[in-house]
C-alpha cells in the first residue's frame, strides 16, 4: 500500500543519511535523516508499527533531530508505543528494558522516576531468568554468544539498571549489606555474561 512504500522510501533516505555519515558529511547527514524522521512520523499516524520503531530508535540516538536531540512530544510517543507494545508481549525484556531506561533517563516526563524504573528492570530480569532457562535445559545455555543472547530475546544490557536498582534497594533508600552484595553479584553476572573480563566485575 501507499503507507508501506513510503515508509520504504524513509528507510532509503535515512541509509543515504547513514551513508553520508561515514564519509564525515555531519550536516547532510542530519538533514537527510531529519526528513527520514519526519516520514516515519506520517507512517507513525497511520498505524505503520515499523514507522514508528524506526523513529522511536533515532528519537533514543538523537538522530536527525538537530542540536537539541530528540523533542518531547516525540519521546512522550516514544515511549507510550513501547507501553502498547508492553501489552501485546507482557513478557518481552527488552521492552521492558527499554521502559527502564525511559524511566530512569526522564525519556518524555517531567522528571526520572527510579522506583518505577527499577520495577521494569525487575520484570526484565524475570524474564530473562526464563529464558535462560530454557537454553540451560535444551543444553545450549554455555555455548551461548552475545549474538545468541540477542536473537532468543534475552535483554543483556539490563543488568546495568537491575544491578545498581538493587544495591540501592530500588532507590528507595540507601540499601544494607544485603541490598549491596545482591546488587554487585547481578553486576558481576551481567559482565561475565557478556564475555568481559571478571576482574571487570
Amino acid at each position: 500500500n501507499s503507507t508501506e512504500g513510503y515508509f520504504r522510501l524513509a528507510k532509503v533516505v535515512e541509509s543515504l543519511g547513514l551513508m553520508q555519515g561515514t564519509v564525515g558529511n555531519e550536516s547532510e547527514k542530519e538533514h537527510l535523516l531529519d526528513q527520514a524522521n519526519k516520514m516515519f512520523l506520517v507512517c507513525g499516524a497511520k498505524g505503520h508499527v515499523d514507522a514508528m520503531k524506526s523513529l522511536v530508535a533515532n528519537c533514543e540516538k538523537g538522530q536527525g533531530f538537530g542540536s537539541d536531540g530528540c523533542p518531547r512530544p516525540v519521546k512522550l510517543q516514544a515511549r507510550e508505543f513501547n507501553e502498547e507494545l508492553l501489552r501485546e508481549n507482557p513478557d518481552d525484556p527488552m521492552i521492558l528494558g527499554k521502559l527502564a531506561i525511559f524511566w530512569a533517563q526522564g525519556f518524555g516526563v517531567d522528571q526520572p522516576d527510579l522506583p518505577k524504573a527499577c520495577h521494569y528492570a525487575d520484570k526484565a530480569a524475570v524474564s530473562n531468568a526464563l529464558i535462560l532457562a530454557s537454553a540451560e535445559s535444551e543444553g545450549s545455555a554455555k555455548k551461548l554468544k552475545d549474538k545468541d543472547y540477542d536473537a532468543m530475546g534475552y535483554n543483556t544490557n539490563n543488568y546495568i539498571l537491575h544491578g545498581n536498582c538493587k544495591y540501592f534497594n530500588n532507590f528507595n533508600s540507601t540499601g544494607d549489606g544485603l541490598h549491596r552484595a545482591e546488587g554487585r553479584e547481578i553486576l558481576r553476572t551481567g559482565l561475565q555474561l557478556r564475555h568481559l573480563r571478571k576482574a571487570d566485575g
